[in-house]
């Protein structure tokens, strides 16, 4: 199974098993998924502050979910 990553314009298709197999902490999937992306730098923001909203709004979705 193959999962979908938008950041910036493009789509990046990654198989990651640490993002589709349960038993890990939010903290966790969203280190794999900062870590499954390659995102353009550009004037509104660098590789890095990219990696890290990738990551700030992976584990505040598995938060969100998890409260509902």
């Amino acid at each position: 199974m193959s999962r979908q990553k938008v950041v910036g314009r493009s789509f990046v298709r990654r198989e990651d098993p640490r993002l589709l197999a349960g038993g890990g902490s939010f903290e966790e999937c969203a280190s794999a998924a900062a870590a499954a992306v390659e995102p353009p730098a550009d004037a509104s923001g660098s590789t890095h502050y990219r990696k890290e909203l990738v990551r700030t709004l992976v584990r505040r979705a598995c938060e969100e979910a998890m409260a509902r």
